[in-house]
């Protein structure tokens, strides 16, 4: 019986906010927990046939710390960049039209969202609002969809003017 092992990166590093998220390094928990990952399937016994990552720095440091631990030829180790969606905009894009996606699959009126990553992990309001707003209106502009509805769930007055702003620029130009 073949097995999987889905195995998420270690714990990365947010201090240089210029980087590009691809090129976000792990920081010294990361350092520190991925040889413990590796040492922890290693006294399993496990042996994999084949280690798979994405090309983010973060996820490939992460293979390779448990791979050394597993014996596993670091040469070996393959790089799909399918694995990897792209910046935090296409992603942002991605996920707002794969939700508004399943919610049509579903025969949903009404969907939630959130203002994605703006808080802890400070996704810039505007653009948050720029790219979900604009993939809403797509949507609508769509022939036989059953949506609605969408909320934007906002927090705060500021949030709130911005996605206001943008929602009248953006339905002025339709």
């Amino acid at each position: 019986m073949k097995t999987l092992f889905l195995v998420r990166h270690a714990k990365s590093s947010r201090d240089d906010t210029r980087l590009p998220d691809k090129d976000r390094p792990l920081n010294d928990r990361g350092k520190r927990d991925a040889p413990k990952m590796g040492k922890r399937l290693a006294k399993r016994d496990v042996r994999p046939e084949l280690i798979l990552s994405s090309p983010a720095m973060r996820a490939l440091t992460t293979a390779e710390m448990i791979a050394k631990k597993l014996d596993y030829k670091l040469k070996e180790i393959v790089v799909d960049d399918r694995l990897y969606p792209g910046d935090a905009d296409e992603m942002l894009t991605s996920a707002t039209r794969s939700t508004l996606r399943v919610a049509e699959q579903n025969n949903l009126h009404s969907i939630a969202f959130p203002a994605i990553s703006t808080g802890v992990f400070g996704y810039p309001i505007d653009k948050c609002a720029h790219i979900m707003l604009r993939e809403a209106i797509q949507h609508f502009m769509q022939p036989n969809i059953q949506l609605e509805r969408i909320v934007f769930c906002l927090f705060g007055q500021d949030a709130y003017q911005v996605f206001e702003r943008e929602l009248e620029r953006q339905t002025a130009q339709i």
